[in-house]
């Protein structure tokens, strides 16, 4: 992921960590987490689709590793 942001933006990868840390203050890896989660909440709040479907629309590889990501992040399960 950090080599195609770096690409995206044309820098090297390690020049693209550092930028980003710096001026987001997040990791590439935890600000895509954060953002995943929030479109997550957001289509939770919003449609009817399960959290399955959900999870997989907003780019968790599995059920399992959103549930874990959501708790971690938010404090409660994607359910509660």
């Amino acid at each position: 992921m950090d080599s195609e942001i770096a690409f995206a933006g044309n820098v090297c990868r390690s020049i693209c960590c550092n930028l980003f840390s710096k001026y987001i203050e997040q990791t590439t890896n935890n600000y895509l987490i954060g953002y995943r989660i929030q479109k997550n909440c957001e289509m939770l709040k919003e449609t009817k689709r399960s959290i399955s479907e959900i999870a997989i629309a907003c780019g968790f590889q599995s059920v399992s590793y959103f549930s874990y990501t959501f708790r971690r992040k938010m404090g409660y399960g994607p359910q509660d």
